[in-house]
């Protein structure tokens, strides 16, 4: 997972991706599935080189349609546009039911936090 302490200097366009897997996701056979995992996972490594900083997939809870939250960092939201389209490109949305949301810093809001860090 990326190191995000630079967010606070220009935290650019932040990108939250809520999913779902689909019935679909399911029923995939074992190899097919871990296709799809390498496809999008080689979309995620892609984005990381292009300049974008994944914060990390927390799993939801409480009164949601969604599963898990996704939260990315770009420095514009043209690179984030890029990102889920490349995602949709390799078949995203035929396995996960998803909600996106971007969004930049607010000038006249609270600065990002300093340092956002996230160890496996």
């Amino acid at each position: 997972m990326s190191d995000v302490s630079d967010v606070s200097e220009d935290p650019g366009t932040v990108w939250l991706h809520y999913s779902l897997p689909r019935t679909a996701w399911f029923e995939l056979e074992p190899a097919a599935r871990a296709r799809h995992e390498e496809a999008f996972r080689a979309e995620r490594d892609a984005s990381e080189r292009l300049g974008g900083k994944r914060a990390g997939v927390f799993h939801v809870r409480g009164q949601s349609d969604y599963s898990e939250v996704e939260i990315w960092f770009f420095p514009t939201a043209e690179l984030a546009f890029d990102h889920w389209s490349r995602l949709v490109t390799a078949g995203y949305t035929d396995c996960f039911e998803f909600s996106n949301q971007v969004g930049t810093a607010d000038p006249a809001g609270p600065a990002a936090p300093e340092a956002i860090e996230r160890t496996s």
